[in-house]
């Protein structure tokens, strides 16, 4: 009976060890980044066995406190926490993907104002040639034509400058809106690397329990 019982105590912390060393936390180099669409389905599927997880963890609490029913209980939660890991793994590989898009977008927005900025230096260029008093348009004029085409050439350029200069406001705009959401997608993967090792430390922690309950017998 003795040797039984050590064999399933041995079987048990050593399955329950490896489970815990095969949860992948990161993703390897060689593997092909999934699509987005991949990523939401295996989360969801991930959050479907967790739902499942819990609800069986319930019906496990509702046993009598047999030492089956405890190990039962323990595995179970274990079990769900290996789900938790691997969701938060998923998500933070979707937030990585969301903070790599959004620098492409801000480096885009950047060369955007870069031009932006040497094309209003263009207009200001030319409106500085072109800014002649009325009496200067007439008297360099040759004809009556050439002086409405000065004055409707200088009230394009300002009209272009005043639409370039609202171009450049909205790119800023642009700019702060997404360096905005850069620092919150940094930090909500902060916050689920932290709840990932928490989740970690619980997995050993439940471990431990199972092993000492095993022990105990």
């Amino acid at each position: 009976m003795f040797l039984i019982k050590k064999f399933l105590r041995n079987t048990i912390v050593i399955g329950i060890s490896i489970s815990l060393l095969n949860i992948p936390l990161f993703t390897r180099a060689a593997e092909p980044s999934p699509s987005k669409e991949e990523l939401q389905s295996e989360l969801a599927e991930i959050e479907k066995q967790i739902a499942e997880q819990q609800q069986q963890l319930s019906q496990t609490q509702d046993q009598s406190e047999t030492l089956q029913a405890k190990l039962d209980q323990l595995t179970k939660e274990q079990k769900k926490i290996q789900l938790e890991l691997q969701a938060g793994k998923l998500q933070i590989t979707q937030i990585g993907n969301t903070i790599s898009e959004t620098q492409n977008t801000i480096a885009g927005t950047e060369s955007k104002i870069t031009e932006q900025k040497n094309e209003i230096a263009s207009v200001l260029r030319l409106l500085d040639e072109s800014n002649k008093t009325f009496i200067e348009m007439i008297l360099s004029a040759d004809s009556i034509s050439e002086i409405f085409n000065d004055i409707e050439a200088t009230k394009q350029l300002s009209t272009q400058l005043t639409i370039k200069l609202n171009e450049m406001e909205k790119l800023k705009d642009d700019l702060e809106k997404k360096r905005g959401e850069l620092e919150t997608k940094r930090e909500e993967t902060k916050e689920l690397l932290n709840i990932q090792q928490l989740q970690q430390q619980e997995a050993t922690k439940k471990s431990g329990e199972q092993q000492q309950l095993l022990s105990d017998t």
